[in-house]
C-alpha cells in the first residue's frame, strides 16, 4: 500500500473510532440523565467536552498506532476529523454551531495529538518464539 493510502486508511480508522467512542459516551450520559432526572444542567458542557476529548484521544491513539510514525501530526489531524464528523452529525440533527464549538475544537486538537504521541511511542508487541 502506498504512503497516501496508508495515511488515509489510518486517519479513517482513527476518526471513525473516535467518533464512535464520543457518541457512545454521550449516549451513556443521556441515558443516565433520563433515568436519574435530577442531573444538573451545568454538567452538560463539561461532560460534552470530556466525551469529545476522550474520543479525540482514542482516535489519535489508534490512528498513530496504525500509522507508526508522525504521531503528533496524525493525532491532531484525526482529532480534527472526529470534530468534523461530529459537527456534521450535530448539524444534521438540527443543532446550530455556537462559539463553544471552537472551544471544543481547541480542546480536542491537543488531546488528539497527545493520543497520537502515546500511540506511536507505546510498547511494541513482542513476537513469541
Amino acid at each position: 500500500m502506498n504512503d497516501k493510502k496508508a495515511a488515509a486508511w489510518s486517519l479513517g480508522i482513527g476518526s471513525v473510532t473516535g467518533t464512535i467512542v464520543s457518541t457512545l459516551i454521550l449516549l451513556v450520559y443521556a441515558f443516565i440523565t433520563v433515568k436519574v432526572q435530577n442531573v444538573e444542567t451545568s454538567l452538560f458542557i463539561p461532560v460534552n467536552i470530556s466525551a469529545l476529548c476522550i474520543g479525540a484521544f482514542a482516535g489519535g491513539f489508534l490512528c498513530a498506532k496504525v500509522r507508526k510514525q508522525n504521531g503528533m501530526m496524525y493525532g491532531a489531524l484525526c482529532a480534527v476529523l472526529v470534530f468534523l464528523l461530529l459537527m456534521i452529525l450535530t448539524v444534521c440533527c438540527g443543532a446550530q454551531p455556537t462559539v463553544q464549538t471552537l472551544l471544543r475544537l481547541a480542546a480536542m486538537i491537543p488531546v488528539g495529538a497527545i493520543g497520537g504521541i502515546l500511540g506511536v511511542n507505546g510498547k511494541k508487541k513482542r513476537k513469541r518464539r
